[in-house]
């Protein structure tokens, strides 16, 4: 199988299909009793990244730190 024909229709795939493609290879690699390399076991996925960038403007990160001691 050429790989570079793989490689590009995985990468034409939406994430939401690679991320299944992926658990599939995954679930796969068990059944013939291989073991998924470490990096592949989890993926996280950092799509909430800056979504709270505006909730404390002009507050230092040492506030923050503060302030999260004061709620607990």
């Amino acid at each position: 199988m050429n790989s570079d024909l793989l490689l590009a229709r995985i990468e034409a795939l939406p994430e939401e299909s690679r991320q299944l493609l992926l658990a599939l290879v995954d679930l796969l690699a068990q059944k013939a009793g291989a073991t998924p390399s470490p990096e592949r076991t989890h993926v996280f996925k950092f799509d909430w990244e800056g979504g709270l960038a505006d909730a404390f403007a002009g507050t230092t990160s040492v506030e923050l730190q503060h302030r999260a001691n004061e709620w607990r």
